[in-house]
């Protein structure tokens, strides 16, 4: 399989649960982006310890994730 059509199944897919998490209601859209911000803040930590660059990860992670409920709570 080509890497155009894999692209193209992928991004139909996230497409679909990103309006299928809109559609059903607030806490759903809100918990889908939540799980994307935890893998997106892992990566960029992995990304800065294969640079030898040593962050606090689990703190990181931690705020990150309680600044976004935070707000989501105060939206």
């Amino acid at each position: 399989m080509s890497t155009l059509i894999k692209r193209s199944i992928t991004g139909f897919l996230i497409v679909v649960l990103i309006v299928g998490a809109i559609s059903l209601n607030s806490l759903t859209y809100a918990g889908l982006f939540l799980v994307v911000l935890i893998a997106a803040l892992h990566e960029f930590y992995g990304m800065l310890g294969r640079a030898k660059i040593h962050p606090q990860t689990i703190y990181g992670i931690f705020l990150g994730t309680l600044l976004y409920c935070l707000s989501f709570l105060t939206a």
